[in-house]
């Protein structure tokens, strides 16, 4: 039988008032114990960098604010190298106002999907279509630190 993980978007409240919520991919590997790994970018303008850690509790953050499924990933001992090796070669923009943490989030998923590593329409998550930035958006500004 084969194995999915789910992949969700993960939003955390900003650190200050007026900024946009971060946003990470996370690939939900032990569903008891809501861990998994986390794929995203930190930082600020000037200075945002790549961060993968592979074994993490999504909602241990005091920041949590919930999670929009997106899909899912063939489980294999293989898959986490081979996605944080996709996503570490995506570019990022430095000192543009408009682009965040946000914005990188939805190229590494349309790119996990374009190379396979993101399936849609798949169990353990059943999403109809893809989805853009304004519905993840509308999605996570529903959620009152729960899941939908």
């Amino acid at each position: 039988m084969t194995t999915y993980y789910g992949v969700y978007v993960v939003q955390y409240s900003a650190d200050h008032q007026g900024e946009p919520h971060h946003w990470s991919i996370f690939v939900e590997k032990d569903v008891e114990k809501e861990e998994g790994a986390i794929f995203d970018i930190t930082g600020n303008s000037s200075n945002y960098v790549y961060r993968h850690k592979g074994k993490v509790s999504m909602k241990r953050s005091n920041k949590y604010e919930g999670r929009v499924a997106v899909g899912s990933m063939l489980a294999t001992d293989k898959r986490d190298g081979e996605v944080d090796k996709l996503l570490k070669a995506l570019p990022i923009v430095h000192n543009d106002p408009h682009w965040n943490c946000q914005n990188w989030v939805l190229k590494a998923l349309h790119e996990m999907e374009r190379t396979g590593y993101l399936e849609l329409n798949k169990a353990p998550d059943h999403i109809r279509e893809y989805l853009t930035n304004e519905k993840i958006a509308a999605a996570l500004k529903k959620l009152e630190r729960a899941d939908l």
